[in-house]
């Protein structure tokens, strides 16, 4: 009596075609297979450095419009401010010294110090400061009239941090352009971010906001998040971060820790369901060739 034997060739191929569709699985849910979405540009970086920072403070960022002709008052400020120039040109006036600031860069206003900020072109301009402004310290003193018109603040926001030891404070200005998006990761110390221009998503493991201008959000140091440019048109953030000595500023973080809907995380799910349903139709047809 004849005795069917096994058939070991449709297993092995089985075997092959389930090897091969768990490994497009985990190629496709690679953070490298899942950045195709172009990245922010710098437009600008400002450090400066606290090797003898106050216990506590205020993290304060003020994003402030100057109209052609429109300057702020003489004045100084209770604690070290870096200052941006994010549209047009911004001239700093200390003692008999003008200096003029174009788009991109920057300059310290010192604590103490009496200072001038105005805009003397037929354009308007815009500028960023960020104070570390110890506590019970006033922001600014006023220490002189004007009578042209005064900035206009766009918005205004703060963070207050008990740090040990030295640190830097980093201004960074990013630019995206529409669908641009930052990889997933995280920063070595708190920032704060001010909304300039346009809108963002703020995706964070188990959670999605989205913040406009004028709108403003803290960045906790560690903590896995991506930023993505959902509109139509180029949108614009500046983020002042603390950084203690020694930290990183920032680490690449895996797609999967975070756990709101979009483009680094939608790939993964639909790949992972037609793993799935290749796999089920796999193991029927084993299960068929055993009979």
């Amino acid at each position: 009596m004849a005795v069917d034997q096994p058939r070991s060739e449709p297993l092995t191929r089985h075997k092959v075609m389930l090897a091969l569709s768990l490994l497009a699985v985990l190629v496709l849910s690679s953070p490298s297979a899942l950045a195709q979405a172009p990245g922010p540009v710098v437009a600008s970086k400002h450090q400066q450095e606290f090797t003898q920072p106050p216990g506590e403070f205020d993290l304060v960022q003020i994003v402030q419009e100057l109209a052609p002709g429109a300057e702020t008052p003489p004045h100084s400020h209770g604690g070290n401010g870096q200052a941006t120039v994010l549209e047009g040109e911004v001239v700093l006036r200390v003692g008999d010294k003008e200096t003029t600031f174009s788009a991109g860069e920057g300059f310290v206003e010192t604590a103490g110090e009496k200072m001038q900020v105005a805009n003397t072109s037929s354009a308007r301009a815009r500028f960023v400061v960020a104070f570390v402004l110890p506590k019970g310290s006033e922001l600014t003193t006023p220490g002189g009239t004007s009578s042209k018109p005064g900035p206009t603040v766009l918005s205004k926001h703060q963070i207050s941090f008990d740090q040990v030891g030295p640190f830097d404070l980093i201004q960074l200005v990013q630019k995206f352009a529409p669908g641009a998006a930052t990889p997933p990761h995280s920063h070595g110390g708190n920032g704060q971010v001010n909304v300039v221009e346009g809108e963002f998503e703020l995706r964070t493991p188990g959670s999605t906001k989205r913040f406009s201008a004028g709108q403003g959000f803290t960045e906790t140091a560690d903590q896995a998040m991506q930023l993505v440019n959902m509109g139509t048109t180029e949108a614009t953030m500046v983020v002042a971060f603390v950084l203690a000595k020694g930290a990183e500023l920032t680490t690449a973080r895996g797609a999967v820790e975070l756990a709101a809907t979009g483009p680094l995380t939608t790939v993964p799910l639909t790949a992972t369901g037609l793993w799935l349903v290749v796999v089920g139709s796999l193991f029927r047809r084993v299960a068929l060739s055993r009979t």
